[in-house]
């Protein structure tokens, strides 16, 4: 019984002569900075903490684009071919035109131009005449918005003639006449007549879906029966915004040593389109439909350190969306409760031949982000070294020293948070030993050099 209660005292003991243990430690780290790569930011000074007062990130677009729709057929059956059979491929071009040149319907013509002719009379009577093209859709997403759509022509009287020019009249048609253009007197000269319909026609905004179907009719009207117009490019340029989007860049500082966990906390709402945004946390998305349900605190963990890269981004669309962030930060928590980092543990000894300090950093890092040692001796220039590794310091002592020095031999570590945490030792050196090694060795030199040298006197002297 009495073995027993010393036992138990001892522990006891042993318990209460421990140190307590610290506790974990959790700390919330803000945005620092932005990259906006699409789209804009009102700041982010508001995402510290979830109550309300938010930032926006507000979707955008680049503006417009065109797109050429080319003609892909001539679907009439009231027209005329002059010259030989049509060519798959234009081979003249007007230098003065910027439209990119279409390929097929081009034939020979009169005047050895290489174009497709667009005017002559096929019955007695009747001076009009009237071509319909299909135009191919430019490939563009079902929802586009279409700000303008132009149709051109480049055509020119075909002959020279006496009497009344030929006039053109060209429309774009679905279905019935949609956007159509007055008729126009044509010359000698090519001319780049163009159709221009806005964003709308007979009031209604154009859509791709009018895209399926379209036609380019070119109508040809005149007195002189003998008429012919050429025509060599065709077309339809359609104007149409670019899609919506968000794409931004938050950078979080993240410390790297002692850090257990890391958590990105997102809380965030959106307006106008219903679209919600992904999550990207240093190039991995972890999450998408975001922000559709409003200020919900949704949390991510990540092995990410250092500079946290945390990205926003959605969808292309043809609809703008604003999304209000209430919350984004790390939180982190780092072990021992903000123990401090530890410095170098330098041991070194001294070679006095070689005069070189031999160090070795023998400290236990643990989990610590140790990048480097920087080792200096006398505070002159450092010399890179590896945590725990050896290296070999010169101690400058000089060649003929002799007698005790004491030099500080002093190593940094270096974080890769850039925290550097430094230690110093002092050790003292001793280069007698190296001073009579070098008498010794110069009187072995003289031990050996004199009497050759008084061996080749006595021998001269005999000749």
């Amino acid at each position: 019984m009495t073995n027993h209660l010393v036992v138990l005292v001892c522990l006891f003991a042993m318990v209460i002569a421990l140190p307590p243990s610290k506790a974990d430690e959790t700390v919330d780290y803000l945005v620092n900075a932005e990259t906006v790569t699409t789209g804009t930011s009102n700041g982010f000074q508001n995402e510290g903490a979830g109550d309300s007062v938010v930032n926006t990130k507000t979707e955008a677009n680049n503006g417009t684009a065109t797109v050429m729709m080319a003609l892909n057929g001539d679907v009439s059956t009231e027209w005329n071919y002059v010259g030989p059979t049509p060519l798959t491929t234009c081979i003249w071009a007007p230098t003065t035109l910027h439209w990119p040149a279409l390929s097929g319907f081009c034939s020979g013509e009169p005047d050895a131009n290489t174009s497709y002719v667009t005017s002559l009379t096929e019955s007695p009577g009747d001076a009009d005449d009237e071509d319909v093209y299909s135009v191919s859709n430019p490939g563009l997403a079902t929802g586009t918005v279409i700000t303008s759509v132009v149709a051109f022509i480049w055509a020119r009287e075909n002959v020279s003639q006496t009497g009344e020019l030929p006039r053109i009249d060209f429309a774009i048609e679905k279905g019935g006449l949609q956007c159509g253009l007055g008729q126009v007197s044509t010359t000698l000269a090519w001319v780049n007549y163009t159709l221009t319909c806005a964003n709308s026609y007979d009031g209604d905004a154009w859509t791709v879906a009018d895209f399926t179907g379209m036609q380019l009719h070119v109508i040809v009207a005149t007195n002189e029966l003998s008429s012919l117009v050429s025509m060599t490019y065709a077309g339809v340029v359609v104007t149409y915004q670019l899609p919506y989007m968000l794409d931004i860049d938050s950078h979080i500082n993240v410390p790297t040593e002692l850090v257990t966990d890391v958590e990105i906390f997102l809380s965030c709402s959106l307006t106008g389109d219903t679209e919600g945004a992904s999550l990207q946390i240093q190039g991995t998305t972890v999450a998408t439909n975001l922000c559709i349900a409003p200020n919900i605190d949704t949390r991510y963990k990540t092995d990410a350190r250092g500079d946290v890269v945390v990205r926003m981004y959605s969808n292309p669309d043809t609809t703008q969306t604003v999304y209000s962030i209430d919350l984004l930060i790390a939180r982190v928590t780092t072990s021992g409760g903000g123990i401090s980092l530890l410095p170098p543990a330098p041991v070194c000894s001294y070679n006095a031949f070689t005069q070189y300090f031999d160090c070795i950093d023998s400290q236990n890092y643990g989990g610590m982000n140790v990048q480097w040692v920087r080792w200096q001796v006398d505070g002159g220039g450092g010399v890179r070294g590896d945590p725990n590794g050896r290296v070999s310091l010169p101690s400058n002592n000089g060649l003929w020293s002799a007698g005790s020095r004491s030099h500080v031999i002093t190593a940094t570590a270096v974080y890769l948070s850039g925290a550097e945490v430094t230690t110093s030792i002092v050790l003292t050196t001793d280069d007698s030993v190296r001073l009579v090694m070098w008498l010794l060795l110069v009187l072995l030199i003289l031990i050996i050099v004199i009497p050759c040298v008084d061996k080749l006197v006595k021998w001269r002297k005999r000749r």
